[in-house]
């Protein structure tokens, strides 16, 4: 540990300025939370103490022959994505191509799992779902690695956790143990540079082998019994795992690209509350650390402790808590669109009613109006009725006409429905005219929401008419009637 922690601590400096000299560049947007451009790259300064590591303390094998093979595509694959990015689907075949080598050359197979007291085993289903499984961890690892020092100290810790779980194990000798403590000091000495602010980002070069290793590491730990449980791994990633499987769900239930990005992800949540990126950092290492304990009293509880149901109830709990985190974030529905929403609709009901309210007090009730009104309604559906309000036959010569008219039945909108209502709450002008004594009339449609039966229905309508006469004088009155 300490010799990779040393090495890729001092290695990394050179990295940033190899990053400057090529332009791998973080450049800032309005989806990313830095300022200031900041080198990319890192990942090539903890790939290095990684290979360090193995030079001096691994063990050759067919293994680590895969292992080595497999990393160097995902590495070159993130350098390049680093420099210029590349597109998805070939970063997704880089990646499964990677994966295949494991368990094809490799031999390393998730052939079965244990969790809870069930068993499964995947038969020869056990390839696609191995390279399926890396392909997986690839990409949460990638997508939480959204803050300065978030995936370093998720992958740091979860390192840490299976070092912890082979030492209380007695099981330190296996390839997954020599790997994961060379790890832990590479990533470690990474943090130095990573953590809040940020000197060098490790891009997809070091998000992506992270994700690789980690994964490797987990499926080799269960291979070696180093971890008693296949669920041990994936709850010690549950951040990085449920933080992929919120986005998914997110851009399902609104009908988005699953690769679009967003600033939904849990880390953006915690921002959202005010807190700086240090503190939510520091936020969610205290829950992985607690899922970290759950994992290891779960792995140690039936040769330690005499059973593993303490872990299984901190991790109950930790869920739990995951729920409420559902419940009071955007992080999976947009609350915040409710709410955005529902504010909204108070503010156009309110200029709404204001608006009402001041016709009332200016446009005189009454019966008298020099043309006739006549409403009209016919059942168009189980659910709707449509009106026709008709305007004419003037009585006395008008220049123009301006007409609202609104009824008492609320629908679904923040006001009743008006066949004659535009957007600023105006009344619209409108002119009845004569041409060879054939009136040309005002016909007003608009739709009210009724199930019942039409004879039955009783609704008020209000006419407000603003005209101007022959001389000019303009006359504003407010004309009532019931069907």
């Amino acid at each position: 540990v300490g010799t990779t922690f040393l090495f890729t601590a001092l290695f990394v400096p050179v990295v940033k300025k190899m990053a400057n000299f090529i332009g791998a560049l973080d450049m800032p947007n309005e989806r990313k939370v830095h300022k200031v451009p900041i080198p990319r790259l890192g990942g090539l300064g903890i790939y290095a103490g990684f290979l360090l590591g193995y030079m001096l303390f691994g063990i050759h094998s067919v293994q680590m022959n895969a292992i080595l093979i497999g990393s160097f595509i995902i590495l070159v694959t993130g350098i390049f994505d680093d420099i210029k990015p590349v597109p998805a689907k070939w970063k997704l075949l880089a990646q499964t191509v990677g994966a295949s080598i494991i368990p094809l050359y490799g031999g390393i197979l998730l052939k079965d799992i244990s969790a809870f007291g069930l068993y499964l085993n995947f038969g020869i289903l056990a390839y696609p779902i191995t390279i399926i499984f890396i392909v997986a961890i690839i990409n949460c690892i990638n997508l939480i690695d959204g803050l300065d020092g978030l995936s370093s100290g998720i992958a740091s810790i979860y390192f840490l956790t299976i070092g912890i779980i082979a030492m209380l194990l007695n099981n330190s000798n296996g390839l997954d143990i020599i790997l994961t403590f060379i790890m832990l000091g590479s990533t470690l000495g990474f943090l130095v540079h990573n953590f809040n602010p940020a000197k060098i980002f490790m891009g997809d070069s070091g998000s992506m082998f992270l994700g690789y290793i980690i994964a490797v590491i987990a499926l080799l730990g269960f291979k070696n019994v180093t971890l008693t449980s296949f669920i041990i791994p994936i709850l010690l990633l549950a951040i990085p795992i449920l933080d992929t499987l919120f986005a998914i769900l997110r851009r399902l239930i609104n009908h988005k690209p699953l690769g679009e990005p967003d600033k939904n992800h849990l880390h953006h949540q915690l921002l959202k509350l005010k807190l700086s990126q240090k503190k939510t950092v520091i936020i969610i290492y205290i829950v992985d650390l607690l899922f970290a304990s759950a994992s290891i009293v779960y792995a140690v509880g039936n040769s330690m402790l005499g059973s593993n149901i303490y872990g299984m109830v901190i991790y109950a709990i930790l869920f739990v808590l995951i729920l409420l985190l559902i419940l009071k974030t955007n992080i999976i529905w947009n609350h915040d669109k409710k709410k955005e929403k529902t504010k909204e609709e108070t503010k156009e009901k309110n200029i709404y009613n204001n608006y009402i309210k001041t016709l009332n007090n200016n446009f005189k009730t009454t019966n008298n109006i020099p043309f006739d009104i006549e409403i009209y309604l016919d059942k168009i559906s189980n659910t709707e009725v449509m009106y026709r309000a008709i305007i004419d036959n003037p009585k006395t010569s008008i220049k123009n006409i301006e007409v609202l008219i609104i009824h008492d039945k609320y629908t679904k909108d923040i006001y009743p429905s008006s066949g004659i209502f535009d957007e600023k709450y105006s009344l619209i002008p409108n002119t009845i005219e004569k041409s060879n004594n054939i009136v040309k009339g005002i016909i007003l449609i608009g739709y009210i929401p009724y199930e019942g039966d039409l004879g039955n229905i009783d609704v008020e309508f209000k006419l407000y008419l603003k005209y101007t006469d022959d001389d000019s004088n303009v006359h504003e009155v407010m004309y009532s009637t019931k069907k």
